[in-house]
């Protein structure tokens, strides 16, 4: 049976970077406030309020924080 989970986080307003940690299956990654830069260490990315990005399995992916206060983001994916 495959689950399917949805998870959010909110990068704390002091914080300037964050980094999504890899998992068994993909993701999909919807950024609902905030904006950010983001690079998986071979490719850079600017993310707003309404990108939606795909997170291959076994990959993890780092923000830089570029909005004052907020980023949240909410990632789906299937547990295997």
């Amino acid at each position: 049976m495959i689950t399917i989970v949805f998870s959010f986080f909110q990068v704390p307003s002091d914080a300037t970077s964050y980094t999504m940690a890899a998992i068994d299956g993909a993701s999909i990654i919807l950024t609902v406030e905030g904006s950010a830069s983001c690079s998986d260490g071979s490719c850079d990315l600017e993310v707003q309020k309404g990108s939606v990005l795909f997170l291959a399995a076994g990959e993890q992916l780092t923000f830089n924080v570029k909005s004052e206060g907020l980023l949240l983001m909410f990632r789906a994916y299937c547990q295997l």
